[in-house]
């Protein structure tokens, strides 16, 4: 559905079959839609996209190749970047962009298994924790330049009292 003019409207009648993975977001008024196409979370990602009242999908076949969990995406002129716990490897953290036809690995798996993605201006962004519940976490911040993950100021976030 779409909110506009004060009222929501349908965009089509299509069903998609998800569980509770899921994520939406849109560019220029373009819903785009990533899930979990079973009821079970070791089932192939998908994403979709509203396009002349239909939902296509944005690749023909499914790109996960194993469990995938923790999903996010964000959709901006570089086209839709999703984020996953890759469960065939040993559930690190997994950037790919569909780009050129095909998805394509955003730089490096990243040695994370709690993060999150934005862009702003076109620059990927993700945050994560890094270190041992022992020693506590601190916050990572890196974004995508040529396909390299940079840090973006130092690494190693803390809270304001610097504990």
């Amino acid at each position: 559905m779409r909110y506009e003019n004060d009222n929501w409207t349908t965009l089509s009648d299509y069903d998609i079959l998800i569980n509770s993975f899921y994520k939406i977001d849109s560019y220029q008024g373009v819903p785009y839609i990533l899930y979990n196409k079973g009821y079970n979370w070791d089932e192939a990602l998908s994403v979709q996209k509203y396009e002349s009242s239909t939902w296509p999908q944005v690749r023909s076949s499914d790109f996960s190749t194993g469990a995938a969990v923790e999903i996010d995406l964000v959709v901006d002129s570089n086209g839709p970047w999703v984020r996953y716990l890759d469960g065939s490897n040993a559930y690190w953290e997994t950037i790919i962009n569909y780009t050129g036809g095909s998805w394509q690995l955003a730089g490096a798996v990243l040695e994370s298994k709690d993060a999150v993605i934005s862009s702003y201006n076109n620059v990927l962004y993700t945050t994560y924790n890094y270190g041992d519940y022992g020693a506590g976490y601190l916050a990572k911040v890196k974004y995508l330049s040529s396909n390299q993950w940079q840090a973006l100021g130092s690494i190693g976030i803390t809270d304001s009292d610097g504990s």
